[in-house]
């Protein structure tokens, strides 16, 4: 749910939650949450709040920027620059925006950069809708971490806009999160157990147990794929895989006891976790590597 024309006014943590002040046209409420992150960008008032520090220097004095209309006789589809020593022109060809305030001087400056480059007359372009000033700044969260606040996007590091990187990287930033937090949930509600979360979880998380002992099935509040996981006590990904407790009950047995059956269990394994940890990747069902190779738990304490 996205909560518009609502402010953040006031954080603080407790051991396990963040209580949250908001305000909005119907007044102040609080909120409790098990964690707080400030998506809310360059002016973050998440990481005001948290006491983060946001250190950085401006790379360009300023920039200019005009929302026009224009007779455009290049490609429309998309960028046309004009580059010499100390100065940069790009031209985009964007949709319709919201009418705006212009300011004269901004567009005589542009106008006439874009007719000197461009050998075209400024009588070109027939409408200004809009013009403004912005100032283009490197700056880097001293943490994207504190307590249970955390930092994403634009609220932790800010850089030129040029190539979409603060898009790809406010992205990445939240896949990262996101799997993170799950994982770090999953392992606070079941006490350190193994989980099995699917649509349908029992027969998984039984073939598992015979295993593992205690197993913990969860299912999703909201549908997912017809995919089955196996985490970790730890929190990390043993196991994903199609619906097929048999399936996962085979790769438990290879990885366990690799020198039995595929088939065969024995009633009373008795070095679960040292052979888990020899084993944990060995069969092609495991996880991919990248998540078999996460950090310990320890890690997540650390910036993410």
């Amino acid at each position: 749910m996205v909560d518009c024309g609502t402010r953040l006014v006031d954080a603080r943590t407790a051991e396990d939650r963040v209580i949250v002040r908001l305000r909005s046209e119907g007044g102040e409420r609080t909120v409790e949450a098990g964690w707080l992150v400030g998506c809310d960008g360059a002016h973050s008032a998440v990481r005001k709040t948290a006491g983060i520090g946001f250190p950085g220097r401006r790379l360009f004095e300023r920039m200019l920027m005009v929302d026009v209309r224009a007779r455009w006789p290049y490609d429309r589809d998309g960028s046309t620059t004009w580059m010499d020593v100390g100065h940069v022109l790009s031209v985009t060809s964007l949709p319709d925006l919201p009418e705006d305030l212009s300011e004269e001087e901004i567009v005589d400056r542009v106008l006439g950069e874009f007719s000197r480059r461009s050998g075209l007359a400024t009588d070109t372009v027939s409408e200004v809708r809009w013009a403004t000033e912005f100032r283009v700044h490197r700056r880097l969260a001293e943490t994207y971490r504190r307590g249970r606040v955390l930092l994403a996007g634009d609220a932790a590091h800010i850089q030129s806009r040029s190539g979409g990187q603060g898009k790809n990287t406010g992205l990445g930033d939240a896949e990262n999160l996101g799997w993170k937090l799950v994982e770090v949930t999953l392992h606070a509600a079941t006490a350190g157990s193994w989980v099995v979360p699917a649509q349908v979880p029992a027969a998984h998380a039984a073939a598992a147990a015979v295993h593992l002992g205690q197993v913990t099935a969860l299912t999703p509040v909201r549908p997912t794929r017809r995919e089955v996981f196996l985490i970790r006590p730890d929190g990390h990904l043993a196991w994903r895989g199609r619906a097929a407790p048999e399936k996962l009950s085979a790769w438990l047995t290879q990885v366990l006891w690799p020198e039995q059956s595929a088939v065969a269990v024995p009633a009373t394994p008795a070095t679960t976790t040292r052979s888990w940890t020899r084993r944990s990747t060995s069969s092609s069902n495991a996880a991919p590597r990248a998540r078999a190779s996460r950090p310990s738990p320890g890690a997540r304490e650390s910036r993410s």
